[in-house]
C-alpha cells in the first residue's frame, strides 16, 4: 500500500473513531431525555391521585360543582406534564437523529478504508456488525419513542374530555363516573409510557457502551495504520496508543448538557 493509501487509511478510521464517539454522546442524551420524561410523569401521580378524591367527594359534597372545578384543574395539570413530556420525547428524537446521522457517517467511512489493498479483514467485518446492530438499536428506539408519544397523545383526549364537562354539576353519579374514568384512563395510559420508556432508556445506554467499545476498536485500527505509515519503536507505538484511548476516553465522557428537566 503506498504512503498515500496509508495516511487514507489513518485518515479514515480517525473519522469512524469520531463518528462512533458522536453516536455514542448522543445516545447518552437521548437515554438522559426519556429518564426526563419518565420523571417528569411520575410527577403526575399526585394529580391523578385527586381525580379519584374528587369522584369520591362528589357524592356527599354540598359543593359538587366545586369538586368538578378541582378534578378540572388537576386534569390540566397532568395535561401540562404531558405536553412537557411531548417535548422530551422530541429531545429523544433530535438525539436519535443525531446518533443515526453518526452511524451512517462512520459506516460511509468504513466502506472507504475497506476498499484500500489490505484494510478489509476481521476487525473491520467486526467494526460494521457493531455499527449495523447500532443502527438498528437506533431505529427501535425511534418507533419506542412515537409509540409513547402516541399513548400521550391518547391520554390527553380522556382528559379533554373531562376538562371539557359542564362546570355545572346536573347528575352527581354521571360526574363522579366521568371523574373516574378519566382518572383511570389515564393512571393507566402513564403507566404504559413510563414502561415503555424505561425500556427505552436501559436500551440506550446498552447502545452508548456498545458504540464506546466500537470506538475503541476503530481507536485500534487507527493506531494501526499510523503504525504502518511512520514505523515507530514498540514502545513509542503504545504510548501513542495510549495517548489515543485518553483522546477517547476525554470525548466520550467530557462534560455534556442533557435535556431540559421537568420544572
Amino acid at each position: 500500500m503506498s504512503t498515500q493509501q496509508e495516511q487514507a487509511a489513518a485518515q479514515l478510521t480517525d473519522e469512524t473513531a469520531s463518528a462512533l464517539v458522536t453516536a455514542k454522546t448522543a445516545l447518552t442524551l437521548a437515554a438522559d431525555a426519556a429518564q426526563d420524561v419518565d420523571a417528569g410523569l411520575r410527577r403526575a401521580e399526585d394529580e391523578i391521585g385527586e381525580l379519584a378524591s374528587q369522584a369520591n367527594r362528589m357524592y356527599d359534597s354540598d359543593l359538587p360543582d366545586r369538586q368538578m372545578m378541582y378534578a378540572q384543574e388537576a386534569a390540566g395539570e397532568i395535561g401540562r406534564r404531558i405536553g412537557r413530556g411531548h417535548e422530551g420525547l422530541d429531545e429523544v428524537r433530535r438525539q436519535l437523529g443525531r446518533a443515526s446521522g453518526a452511524l451512517e457517517a462512520g459506516r460511509r467511512s468504513l466502506g472507504e478504508l475497506e476498499q484500500l489493498p489490505g484494510q478489509q479483514g476481521e476487525a473491520t467485518t467486526r467494526l460494521r456488525h457493531r455499527l449495523d446492530s447500532l443502527s438498528e438499536v437506533v431505529e427501535a428506539a425511534g418507533r419506542g419513542t412515537d409509540r409513547a408519544g402516541e399513548r400521550l397523545t391518547e391520554t390527553s383526549r380522556d382528559l379533554d374530555r373531562l376538562r371539557q364537562s359542564p362546570e355545572r354539576v346536573q347528575d352527581r353519579e354521571e360526574a363522579a363516573d366521568a371523574i373516574r374514568r378519566a382518572g383511570r384512563y389515564v393512571d393507566e395510559g402513564v403507566m404504559d409510557v413510563r414502561g415503555g420508556l424505561r425500556g427505552l432508556q436501559q436500551g440506550l445506554e446498552d447502545a452508548g457502551q456498545e458504540a464506546n467499545a466500537a470506538a475503541r476498536e476503530s481507536v485500534e485500527l487507527a493506531t494501526a495504520a499510523r503504525a504502518g505509515l511512520n514505523p515507530t519503536p514498540a514502545a513509542a507505538q503504545r504510548v501513542s496508543e495510549g495517548a489515543a484511548e485518553q483522546d477517547l476516553r476525554h470525548r466520550s465522557t467530557g462534560p455534556t448538557q442533557g435535556a431540559d428537566r421537568d420544572r
